[in-house]
């Protein structure tokens, strides 16, 4: 796929992909404070139960752990959940 034109702007194929695929999103403002294991962050180390071990890819490599949402931190949004913990690797 093209994304970008001869002029710099994005090509319809890209413009019309992106429509097609869009997925509602929130917008997060991050702070520097302390947080408790399961709390909502951005790098660190990841809250895993017990039994879970970090995914890692066919090279044995950890998967680099993103951030993790505490949903019950979280203002309540349409569509989001209001409780759980989701976590992006």
């Amino acid at each position: 796929m093209i994304f970008l034109d001869a002029n710099n702007k994005w090509t319809p194929e890209f413009m019309k992909y992106i429509e097609e695929t869009a997925r509602p999103s929130i917008k997060l403002t991050l702070t520097k404070e302390l947080t408790r294991l399961t709390d909502s962050k951005v790098g660190g180390k990841p809250w895993l139960p017990a039994m879970v071990q970090i995914p890692h890819d066919e090279h044995g490599t950890d998967y680099l752990f993103i951030a993790h949402v505490n949903w019950a931190q979280m203002p309540q949004l349409d569509g989001f959940p209001s409780h759980g913990l989701t976590i992006s690797l």
